[in-house]
């Protein structure tokens, strides 16, 4: 493709991306000087380079709607909701060309004529008329006009002729090139990998000091490449405004669509993943959940709907939240449709909950729709939904009340290419876990293993107020049986809003891993998620929680949940903590809800500045600060790290040991004098100490933590 081509359309298209948002803003606020002058420019640089290029259909469909946008911006026409949707046929035909241009090249024939007759009717009697199809004459003229005026390529460039511009801060690059840097950035993690795996055999080595020092490197590396990746949400939702717009305008209604957070970044490949479920999501609440002005009059509610599209980073993730103040879902008639469909019997439908029920809008060809348009109707979104974001090993869950609204949140890793790991042993074979999966982790001894109830075939583990249904690793994956006695391990997994258990024999380590696609013969086995390279060398393979726990019988729909709250009655709600040992037998505990990640962080690689103590933690210093004075860093050994986000501000506290996560009432029996720490409680038999994680956060965020 020539060189001037492919500019031209990676410019126009990088223009047209705001476009339909900017458009859809100016008619809520037609006296935007700066918005109006925004869209003019955008298309005014399409007009302008169609001389160099030849061509004449783009011309004439950018110049004519250059036009229009000139009265507007004298004031000579107002934008109204008629002059808008003519604008925004013209930025769809420009679309079209656009796409051709980029697949093939050259400018697709077509009739315009129509929509210049529609464009030309606001130009008024005395506005020129432009004709549908330019000779050569013109386009030689154009181009000559052009290369003879700096004036005028500056102006398209938006520069001024006698101004010198200022240096680029940005320059583009190849999407192709980026995933190389990527993959060669994972290859040196795995290598990383192999290097500490080497050196942590040998305490005496002198290679200790350097692989560190490369470890470091690498981990900042990753960082930074992976950061050229990310790329806002926003990017995902930018046609959005112009769906809301054209559904608002089909149906009579009124809707406002209000967008936070669009600077939020998420990698390049889930902001993809994102768009046809967003899409989905808003399109429904728009049709379906927002009622018609009289309707939402006669209720109390104003005549305008509002949707609030919403993303922020949370816990390592970014939370997406598609919500509106519209008519809400009909537990009631879900349940009946369920019923209807054998997707759950009567007894276990009426002993379920509303939020347990909603979940069955997830599932394949579920409509509550009383009518089909061509809008929606079919119950074919709200699986494609949880489909698409639980393939990017993302989550979704629905809730709604009754003539309020309804919120759907998605919860999506920050990034698929590197990943956070727990590796795990079964029958002698070695699996990675996704971290974003695992809740907790659980040991077993042999009793506890023999006291599984059952149910419809199911095993099932009582987990403090719940019956979480539990597979075991080897089994599922049809490894040969073995002898090995014991202790073993449970993890607690979670897809979705479903929990469920997964036994193995032992939990290893954890490591960021690479991860590597594999074949379509292992893809159609359905248990793995990818495959990894170890730090010894070995690859072993990502196992998919979720769709093993699906192919092994342990239910994890609103079903299974159903046979869950009749069997086992509510209590009374309990903290989360996670309880950690400080030395000399001392305890302590912390909301596990503040908790970030745990880390193991050697002493050899912790520096002082201003003495404190801080670490070189993924691409910035990570404060640390010691849970007692019994909690020292010794030279060659390694400490048990507990780290707390919260915005900008992160810092770490360094404990003797993690021992236990337990759910708790916490009742303070005894207040504390010291800063930082809230008082003591009897947790889990013992005295604890329970910290004050806002104290630390406070100072974190105030650089001074010591």
């Amino acid at each position: 493709m020539d060189d001037l081509l492919k500019d031209f359309l990676a410019e126009s298209t990088e223009n047209l991306a705001q476009l339909d948002q900017d458009v859809v803003e100016l008619e809520r606020d037609p006296s935007n000087a700066s918005l109006l002058n925004s869209i003019f420019r955008a298309i005014h640089t399409i007009k302008g380079t169609c001389g160099f290029l030849g061509l004449p259909r783009l011309e004439t469909v950018s110049h004519t709607a250059e036009s229009v946008l000139d009265r507007l911006r004298t004031g000579d026409l107002k934008a109204e909701p008629d002059v808008i949707s003519d604008i925004l046929r013209a930025v769809d035909v420009i679309k079209t060309i656009l796409a051709e241009l980029a697949a093939n090249q050259t400018e697709p024939a077509g009739d315009d004529s129509l929509l210049i007759t529609l464009l030309e009717q606001w130009l008024g009697s005395d506005a020129p008329r432009h004709a549908i199809a330019i000779g050569p004459e013109a386009i030689a003229s154009a181009t000559l006009e052009l290369a003879m005026s700096p004036d005028a390529f500056s102006a398209m460039r938006g520069t001024s002729a006698d101004q010198p511009t200022a240096a680029p801060s940005s320059i583009r690059v190849s999407v192709k090139l980026l995933d190389a840097l990527m993959n060669l950035a994972g290859e040196l993690v795995l290598s990383r990998n192999q290097l500490l795996e080497m050196s942590s055999r040998d305490e005496d080595s002198p290679f200790g000091a350097p692989v560190q020092q490369l470890s470091r490197i690498t981990a900042e590396l990753q960082g930074a490449v992976m950061k050229t990746r990310m790329q806002p949400v926003g990017s995902a939702w930018s046609k959005l405004p112009r769906i809301v717009r054209d559904i608002a305008r089909e149906t009579g209604k009124r809707i406002e669509l209000d967008m936070k957070g669009a600077a939020t970044e998420l990698d390049r490949q889930l902001v993809q993943a994102l768009q046809d479920p967003l899409t989905h999501m808003v399109r429904n609440s728009a049709d379906h959940g927002i009622e018609s002005p009289d309707v939402r009059r006669a209720s109390g509610k104003p005549a305008t709907g509002k949707i609030v599209l919403n993303a922020y980073h949370e816990a390592g993730h970014v939370i997406v939240e598609v919500t509106d103040d519209g008519k809400g879902i009909n537990a009631d008639r879900v349940r009946r449709i369920a019923i209807e469909r054998g997707l759950v019997s009567k007894e276990e439908a009426h002993a379920m909950t509303d939020c347990q029920v909603l979940r069955f809008i997830f599932e394949p060809g579920f409509s509550t729709a009383t009518e089909v348009t061509h809008i929606s109707g079919r119950g074919v979104g709200m699986d494609v939904v949880r489909s698409n974001i639980e393939r990017v090993g993302g989550a979704v869950d629905l809730q709604s009340v009754g003539g309020q609204g309804c919120t759907i949140r998605v919860r999506l890793p920050l990034t698929l290419a590197i990943v956070s790991s727990l590796i795990v042993s079964a029958r002698g074979e070695t699996f990675a876990f996704p971290q974003a999966s695992v809740l907790e982790l659980i040991r077993l001894s042999e009793d506890q293993l023999a006291r599984f109830d059952v149910l419809q075939n199911v095993r099932l583990f009582r987990l403090r107020d719940d019956l979480v249904p539990v597979v075991t690793l080897g089994d599922a994956l049809g490894l040969p049986a073995d002898e090995r006695g014991g202790v073993t391990t449970l993890v607690i997994c979670q897809a979705g809003t479903a929990r469920f258990g997964i036994i193995v024999d032992d939990v290893v380590d954890t490591q960021e891993i690479v991860v590597k696609p594999v074949g379509r013969l292992i893809r159609a086995v359905g248990c793995y998620a990818g495959c990894t390279i170890l730090g010894d060398g070995r690859v072993v393979m990502i196992v998919d929680p979720a769709a093993l726990a699906g192919r092994a019988g342990a239910r994890t729909n609103a079903a299974a949940e159903a046979v869950e709250t009749v069997q086992e009655p509510a209590k009374s709600p309990a903290d989360s903590l996670l309880v950690f040992g400080v030395g000399d037998d001392a305890v302590q505990a912390v909301p596990l809800s503040s908790v970030s990640r745990l880390e193991e962080i050697s002493s050899d690689s912790i520096e002082y500045a201003g003495g404190r103590a801080m670490v070189q933690y993924r691409g910035f210093l990570l404060p640390l600060v010691p849970a007692s004075p019994a909690v020292t860093f010794t030279s060659g050994r390694s400490n048990s790290v507990i780290v707390f986000n919260e915005g900008s501000a992160s810092f770490g506290i360094a404990v003797s040991e993690i021992r236990d996560i337990v759910d708790e009432i916490v009742n303070l029996e005894l207040a504390s004098t010291r800063p930082g720490v809230l008082g003591t409680a009897v947790i889990a038999g013992a005295a604890t100490e329970v910290l004050d994680v806002s104290y630390y956060m406070e100072r974190a965020r105030r650089g001074s933590v010591s």
